[in-house]
């Protein structure tokens, strides 16, 4: 949800920009900027590891990408955030489906059975 809601201000920060509503403008990316630092603020990198830096290293790329965009006015570099959002987003949804997911999307998986893993070893 989180995810979707930066999204969906960056989104709203397109349009503004364009009308040159700077107030809006900021107000939207500002609400996005604060999404993806609490998302930061989530990172147990603890338990998260190699993941939790890599994430707070992507995250903190976006907000850099953000300030940009918004001092120069560049909606290509919104865009490009959305899109690293959206694939965040696809990529979390994909591990919370786990592997239920998995077999709807491949109904008949290759079976393993002892016989399988004498001859592979």
């Amino acid at each position: 949800m989180l995810y979707d809601g930066a999204i969906k201000f960056l989104g709203q920060s397109v349009p503004a920009m364009l009308a040159s509503d700077y107030e809006k403008k900021g107000i939207f990316i500002n609400k996005a900027v604060a999404i993806i630092v609490h998302l930061t603020g989530t990172l147990d990198f603890d338990m998260g590891g190699e993941l939790a830096i890599n994430l707070a290293r992507s995250y903190n790329y976006l907000i850099k990408r953000l300030v940009k965009a918004n001092y120069e006015n560049d909606p290509a570099i919104i865009n490009e955030v959305i899109t690293h959002l959206r694939e965040l987003r696809d990529a979390w949804n994909t591990v919370a489906a786990g592997p239920e997911e998995d077999k709807k999307s491949n109904p008949n998986p290759p079976s393993v059975n002892r016989l399988d893993l004498s001859l592979a070893a």
